[in-house]
């Protein structure tokens, strides 16, 4: 219990530190793009390496949240530096949801054939405003509206599992409203979009590795 405290503290020094670090570059422009980038995926980075070293082996559920640090980690090195292949990055996240929604039904894989729907109901629908807006990417408009569709569907979840005040459904939010910043980013190329994707995407980081402390925290309570 005292170690997950220990790096539970030692992950909030360094996320706040980081952030604080992204949020004056933000509004400063005092670092370079490539160091700015580079900060930004430590975040990610120390999220993953935290998660992975606060899971026990005999996690349950919180392996999905581990998981899913894991695929934000690689998502975000497309996003951040590759950026030719931001489908890639995308697709990554679609794992990330994936994963968040196996730990708010408590990994019961029964209930994954909802998520499949919303996944071809999304490629159905997107295919078919696509007919329409031709002039959008056709791949990566696809893979962005199943992503943003089993977001919402998770944040659904949260609330029919009687989740709503936890840290998962307040992270799911966050990086809702972070996807919501880059999509109107990317229509409007309005500046303060851009500004703030990042101000609500590692405050999700942040209570996601909250929620998987306080998982392995339940966990190691109940054995006693």
């Amino acid at each position: 219990m005292r170690s997950i405290k220990l790096k539970k503290i030692l992950f909030i020094v360094i996320d706040i530190i980081l952030f604080g670090t992204i949020v004056f570059n933000i509004f400063t422009s005092k670092i370079d793009f490539d160091t700015d980038c580079l900060i930004r995926f430590l975040a990610t980075f120390f999220l993953c390496l935290f998660s992975i070293l606060t899971i026990s082996k005999n996690a349950t559920n919180g392996v999905a949240l581990a998981f899913s640090t894991m695929f934000s980690f690689f998502a975000d090195y497309f996003l951040l530096f590759k950026n030719e292949y931001n489908s890639a990055g995308i697709l990554l996240f679609i794992l990330t949801q994936a994963c968040f929604y196996a730990y708010i039904n408590d990994l019961n894989f029964k209930k994954f054939s909802v998520f499949f729907i919303v996944i071809i109901g999304s490629f159905i629908i997107g295919s078919l405003l696509l007919l329409i807006f031709k002039e959008f990417n056709y791949f990566e408009s696809i893979v962005a509206l199943i992503y943003i569709s089993v977001s919402i569907l998770n944040l659904v979840m949260c609330f029919i599992n009687k989740r709503k005040f936890d840290f998962i459904t307040i992270s799911i939010l966050l990086l809702l409203i972070c996807d919501i910043n880059i999509g109107l980013d990317n229509i409007t190329n309005i500046d303060l979009f851009n500004k703030l994707e990042w101000i609500f995407y590692v405050p999700s980081q942040f209570m996601l590795y909250l929620e998987i402390s306080k998982s392995e925290r339940l966990l190691l309570e109940g054995n006693k």
